[in-house]
């Protein structure tokens, strides 16, 4: 099967506008990684990325990244794994487009450590995916904010957050009918 690997930080450090504004193409993929690392501006923006049917899929953005995924559409739905690291210094992130995990089998989403604005001001769907975890923790700045957020008909759905956190789920409509297992974990100067 394929397996990608993009942007090692010591090749492509202080990096701006990569694989934007156009069709990128992941469907039916063995695995794919990719890594956002160190000063890099507009990655995967303002088009169309497919990792539909792949069967792993991960994604880490970390230290001074702007804008990945952003203004688009971005598709994993089919997708067996996905797992997607949000940390440190990162600015917008899956923001004002369409996001699909629907009928993914396992979602996983961790954003920490000054982080700001994730999954907002758009549409993101997690409807029939069976399992999504997403965690946020310490000094981080709205998440899934002003749109709207599809957790229809999931089978298990865990939201952890916690520490300095500020604007979950706001301001905007989120769908949680028909999942089978909801919990909610909200904690700590949130």
């Amino acid at each position: 099967g394929l397996s990608v690997s993009l942007f090692d930080p010591l090749e492509y450090c202080n990096g701006n506008e990569v694989l934007n504004a156009g069709y990128v193409d992941f469907s039916w993929a063995s695995t794919v990684v990719i890594n956002v690392d160190l000063n890099v501006n507009e990655v995967f923006n303002e088009g169309l990325v497919y990792f539909s049917w792949a069967s792993t899929v991960v994604i880490n953005v970390d230290r001074n990244v702007n804008e990945v995924f952003n203004e688009g559409y971005v598709d994993f739905s089919w997708a067996s794994t996905v797992v997607i690291n949000v940390d440190r210094i990162v600015n917008e992130v899956f923001n004002e487009g369409l996001v699909y995990f629907s009928w993914a089998s396992t979602v996983v989403i961790n954003v920490d450590l000054n982080v700001n604005e994730i999954f907002n001001e758009g549409y993101v769907d997690f409807s029939w995916a069976s399992t999504v975890v997403i965690n946020v923790d310490r000094n981080v700045n709205e998440i899934f904010n002003e749109g709207y957020v599809d957790f229809s008909w999931a089978s298990t759905v865990v939201i952890n957050v916690d520490r300095d956190v500020n604007e979950v789920f706001n301001e905007g409509f989120v769908d949680l009918s028909w999942a089978s297992t909801v919990v909610i974990n909200v904690d700590c100067n949130d």
